[in-house]
């Protein structure tokens, strides 16, 4: 107000004092009035030595320097105000730079308002994407997995060449003479004369219940079974003419090099253990059926490699579900089963298991089930009790297990399943673990937790096992020639 006429402010640093002055001779010629803008507009500590006003601590003069910077031009004088740059002429009127300060405040104003709509616009619509994004969880996981899950099966089998097997063996099936009678296999891990070549030698030895788990998903495609064939003995076979479905871990050895011709065998979900000292006698066999659908990779990749045409199948209890799934979801109990799953072996493992059960799982009762069976038991109690434990599994509300063919059935019910892995067993799992939710180590030692859970953290499994499940039921039903129909197991 005091310099209204032809003057204008200018400042600037000179050795860390602020010097100001008027236009004409650089002197200040009112040391009252450039007081009353100082103290208007400055920290009050500034000291007045007539001309010159000094801060007394730095952190005032960095503020002050953060509020004003002064370029001095031939032409121009450019002061920097809060950030924004004013161009001005010389012998500017100190009331038109108010003016244009003025101005440039009510912009920022308004840039500051727009910022905050801004915000509020970029929360708004981050709320939305988080209700997306709960709401389509399950869609975007079943996505990532089968695309990590199918890339991950391309790695280490080519896709096309194995629909193409697929394909091939189903025409042949369909085009082979058939027998009257069917056979089922059982089980009773030895042969009989306690042979230090073959893999068992302990008459007393423990069974496993997931073999005649996988009898009964052969069994379910069968109107009736004429003949239970054991395929410890299998080699002694010499009575009628068979249908059989080889979905088995197999042993072969001197005295079953090859079966006997009354058997019409089905090569689906076949598994051989003892690749290293196999017989040619036996391959020559194998190659006679090519293609072969295997259960593993393992398996498929040894019998390509031993030039036999062969594919992955994979397990043929993931058709379980189309006999023993349930109809209505009402059906399932508040049951977790551990299943010859021990919580106190891993302490990572159970950690991470611990999670999933805290969050998506309330009121719910563990119970611990094992798949051990005593190998004297009849075929026919073996197989009712592997009923009775597919049931329960089909109304479980989770499953949590070490044992591949208690998975797999689960998968194929429907039923929410954990596979542990402890130690990871390439010749058996791989090619079915990628379709199982995990925790446990993968094949290089490597801690994984690959579970898939839903909004409501409830695990739920993946739906890529679903083409094999297909094909096996397809491939099953034009082995035996009849219509399928829900097994009565009132037979056993």
């Amino acid at each position: 107000e005091h310099y209204k006429n032809d003057s204008y402010i200018y400042i600037r640093q000179v050795n860390n004092f602020t010097e100001i002055g008027d236009a004409v001779n650089n002197n200040v010629t009112d040391n009252e009035g450039w007081s009353r803008i100082f103290e208007e507009f400055c920290p009050n500590n500034i000291k007045k030595h007539s001309k010159v006003y000094k801060y007394e601590n730095k952190k005032s003069m960095g503020f002050w320097q953060i509020l004003f910077s002064v370029i001095n031009s031939d032409k121009h004088k450019i002061i920097t105000l809060l950030g924004i740059k004013i161009k001005i002429k010389r012998r500017k009127k100190i009331k038109d730079v108010d003016k244009e300060v003025k101005e440039l405040r009510n912009n920022l104003n308004n840039y500051v308002k727009i910022i905050e709509n801004l915000v509020v616009e970029k929360n708004y619509l981050k709320t939305c994407l988080n209700n997306l994004s709960n709401q389509y969880s399950e869609k975007i996981n079943d996505l990532y997995n089968i695309s990590e899950n199918l890339s991950k099966q391309n790695n280490i089998v080519n896709l096309s060449i194995n629909l193409q097997l697929m394909k091939k063996h189903l025409e042949n099936i369909k085009h082979k003479v058939k027998y009257n009678k069917n056979g089922l296999l059982t089980y009773s891990y030895n042969n009989g004369e306690n042979d230090s070549e073959y893999y068992n030698t302990n008459i007393d030895c423990v069974g496993n219940i997931g073999d005649y788990i996988q009898s009964l998903a052969a069994q379910q495609y069968f109107l009736n079974i004429d003949e239970y064939i054991d395929r410890d003995l299998i080699s002694l076979y010499n009575r009628q003419n068979i249908n059989l479905i080889m979905n088995a871990w197999w042993f072969f050895w001197r005295k079953n090099k090859n079966l006997s011709e009354k058997i019409n065998p089905l090569f689906v979900s076949f598994h051989i253990n003892n690749q290293d000292n196999i017989s040619k006698e036996t391959m020559d066999y194998l190659k006679r059926y090519e293609p072969i659908g295997c259960r593993d990779l393992s398996t498929m990749r040894f019998l390509i490699q031993n030039g036999i045409e062969a594919y992955f199948s994979g397990c043929l209890t993931l058709t379980l579900g189309n006999t023993f799934k349930i109809k209505n979801e009402t059906e399932r109990e508040n049951l977790v089963y551990y299943v010859d799953y021990d919580e106190n072996q891993n302490a990572q493992i159970q950690t991470n298991l611990s999670k999933i059960l805290q969050q998506g799982y309330k009121d719910f009762r563990i119970e611990n089930v094992h798949h051990n069976i005593d190998i004297h038991n009849s075929p026919e109690k073996n197989l009712l009790d592997a009923k009775n434990l597919l049931y329960k599994y089909a109304r479980a509300k989770l499953v949590v297990t070490t044992r591949l063919h208690c998975a797999l059935p689960c998968l194929s019910m429907g039923t929410p399943v954990i596979f542990i892995i402890n130690s990871y067993d390439s010749s058996r799992f791989e090619g079915l673990e990628q379709l199982l939710n995990v925790i446990g180590y993968n094949e290089h030692g490597q801690f994984i937790n690959r579970v898939n859970l839903n909004q409501n953290n409830n695990v739920y499994n993946s739906n890529d096992y679903k083409l094999y499940a297909d094909y096996l039921t397809n491939i099953c039903t034009n082995f035996v020639q009849q219509e399928k129909k829900d097994y009565n197991y009132s037979l056993i």
